[in-house]
């Protein structure tokens, strides 16, 4: 008893020994944070007796301390990460300070804590004072840390897509002091030689990065706009000189801000913007991004240049502009093809028509075209029978057993295997054998294609699907390698996924998992599924937003319209789908909330909810209750003074019909 007794005495004393114990570079940061922390405290009170100075000395004086006794620990800490870019920051702030930033960074280089969001902050206070040189040595010397340090950029798991960033800043930074050099000629060969660029594994100049910080950390207008000028010159020889890695790009971009810089970039490019095949990859990715006027007015910047190629595209962005009359985007398409590329047409033309078919929906047509009016010859070639095949898969008109043996030999396009993965996976293929065909795909150096993020989140589909049945401990992202930290990529694969499942239980069982960080597009990918989904529910849909405005109540500006129009357009398609009025009124609720938080919505969702209010007044014969009548009128009144909304004759014809009343402006 006595033993036991003392046993538990030593195990509490080493307990209270182990809490209170502070690992020496935390309490240095601690220390550090503490003096800042009084010195911002002294200056509000105007009686500054501590300077930056003063707390560099101090804190210099403490790390040659503590370096003598645990040298060891300092170059993989990150304990002093945020107290050092205060430090930095306020030193590159403050005029006439009697320490400089380089000052400081040298130091902390010296005993290895440096890390990449420090370079970034005396990079951008050289360049900003125009010290041009200086910031290329320095960059010079972030080099040399990485390669003596590689936690210069990983510092710790929970800040490393952070540091990355500041990577890429830098790397931006050093292109931007390298394009204000006196008497500088800009060479990117030079340039990728001071960036250490490998071409090879297609890494690039961060152009847009570096024409956005032009903008912003460059002082003197004529700087800048020489800045602009010389990236420009750079963003042309890499085009011309690597076509290939460029449209590799392209192909990777996720985001359609980053989109925008690039096609600006291209397009000021006088010696560079009359490539089709480039023009052409930037109309496909502005479809992809659900931006088709945007393809539209790439084809209308270089119509003179008479492309085949131009042509075929456009017929694919018009297909994929948005439009409640099913008849009126058929009819698009039809006077595209019939006035521009019927004439002429050969295996591209027919492969562009039966992906704009596919693209509208306009399904039953294409069966139809493909049958009757492209010759036999054109069939047979890939590039006209794959996007066939796809379309199928994609409208639910085959079977894999049927697909199986009409496949090519060599699928050409990633398109085709991602349906053929799809359709596996949707008629129960045995898992070996869909692995199989995942590997020869996508698995080796020798594999034919590169994985996609609609790849990927079939690949997670079908973790999920041949997973164990007890589904509770299955991770979703963790499944197929993805940090949900990398926003964009994961965002990407989340839409692609709540796309193909089948129901609404995957989608429900991966919101619990990536729900936080919040952010309104996410929400929205969930939102919208709870209307569309077999098995979703739209009261499911209201307890997550009403959940979300909760989270949100101290950032209200998270509250925008890319969380609010799911709900809108929610009901208003149940409203037709149900022939149910009484849904107007939830609509009511959602565009009310949007008016009190100033939140402006798109044209469509408007579109949308006045094409919902025509098909319900023929339906009710114009007779709604007297709530949704007021909201109707309330609705009708704002569109009426709206300078930029266009509504649908067709949509109003229909409400005149019925004996709904409409403002003599609309």
């Amino acid at each position: 008893m006595f033993k036991k007794l003392l046993a538990r005495n030593e195990i509490s004393v080493l307990q209270r020994r182990f809490q209170s114990y502070v690992h020496p570079v935390s309490k240095l940061g601690l220390q550090l944070q503490s003096q800042l922390n009084e010195q911002t405290q002294e200056q509000k009170q105007e009686n500054a007796d501590r300077n930056t100075n003063t707390i560099y000395q101090n804190f210099k004086e403490s790390l040659e301390s503590l370096n003598e006794t645990s040298p060891s620990s300092l170059h993989r800490s990150f304990g002093l990460n945020a107290p050092l870019t205060q430090l930095l920051k306020r030193s590159s702030a403050e005029n006439g300070c009697h320490v400089e930033p380089f000052q400081i960074l040298s130091t902390i280089c010296q005993f290895e804590l440096a890390r990449s969001h420090h370079f970034e902050i005396v990079l951008t206070h050289l360049i900003g004072r125009g010290c041009f040189q200086d910031a290329i040595a320095l960059w010079v010397k972030y080099l040399e840390c990485i390669a003596e340090n590689p936690f210069t950029i990983s510092q710790s798991s929970a800040n490393r897509n952070e540091s990355w960033n500041s990577h890429e800043n830098n790397q931006a930074l050093a292109t931007l002091a390298y394009t204000l050099l006196s008497g500088n000629v800009p060479d990117l060969q030079v340039l990728n030689s001071i960036l250490q660029l490998d071409v090879n594994k297609h890494q690039t100049v961060p152009f847009a990065k570096a024409q956005k910080l032009s903008k912003i950390v460059v002082k003197d207008p004529l700087q800048s706009q020489a800045a602009q000028n010389a990236l420009s010159l750079l963003f042309r020889q890499y085009v011309a000189s690597d076509k290939s890695s460029f449209l590799a790009q392209l192909d990777g971009v996720l985001q359609l801000r980053q989109l925008n810089e690039l096609y600006s970039a291209y397009h000021s490019g006088k010696s560079t913007s009359n490539d089709p095949d480039i023009l052409c990859k930037f109309m496909d990715k502005f479809v992809e991004l659900n931006k088709p006027l945007d393809a539209i007015t790439i084809y209308n910047q270089h119509k003179s240049l008479d492309s085949s190629a131009l042509q075929n595209k456009l017929l694919i962005a018009v297909a994929a502009l948005q439009s409640n009359n099913r008849q009126l985007k058929l009819d698009r398409i039809l006077a595209i093809w019939n006035s521009i590329l019927k004439a002429k047409a050969n295996a591209d033309s027919y492969a562009a028509l039966i992906r704009s078919l596919d693209v509208s929906g306009h399904v039953v047509q294409l069966q139809s075209i493909y049958s009757n009016e492209i010759p036999d010859g054109f069939k047979r070639q890939s590039v006209v029978l794959e996007p066939y095949l796809t379309a199928l898969v994609h409208h639910g008109k085959i079977d894999y057993e049927a697909l199986s043996s009409k496949l090519p030999p060599q699928i050409e396009s990633v398109s085709l295997v991602n349906a053929v993965l799809l359709q596996m996976l949707r008629d129960d293929v045995p898992q070996s054998e869909w692995e199989n065909f995942y590997r020869l795909q996508f698995i080796g150096g020798d594999a034919p294609h590169r994985p996609t993020s609609l790849s990927l989140a079939i690949r997670m589909w079908a973790n999920w699907k041949f997973g164990p049945e007890d589904k509770k401990d299955f991770q979703f992202l963790k499944s197929i390698a993805i940090s949900s930290r990398d926003l964009i990529k994961s965002n990407s694969i989340i839409e692609h996924f709540i796309k193909i499942v089948p129901n609404i239980r995957p989608v429900r069982e991966l919101f619990e998992q990536i729900r936080l960080p919040l952010s309104s597009r996410k929400y929205a990918l969930f939102l919208q599924s709870e209307f569309v989904k077999r098995n979703g529910d739209y009261h499911w849909a209201e307890r997550i937003f009403k959940e979300y405005l909760k989270d949100c109540k101290n950032q209200l500006g998270k509250v925008d319209r890319y969380v609010i129009e799911p709900m809108i357009n929610g009901f208003d398609e149940l409203a037709i789908l149900e022939q149910d009025s009484s849904f107007l009124l939830k609509v009511s609720v959602y565009q009310s909330l949007a008016g009190k938080l100033n939140v402006t919505l798109s044209n469509q969702c408007l579109a949308k909810t006045l094409h919902a209010a025509a098909m319900l007044s023929k339906v009710k014969s114009g007779k709604f209750s007297q709530s949704e009548q007021e909201f109707l009128n309330d609705f009708l009144q704002s569109l009426s003074i709206s300078d930029n909304f266009n509504a649908s004759s067709r949509d109003l014809d229909a409400l005149r019909q019925s004996n709904v009343s409409i403002p003599p402006n609309l």
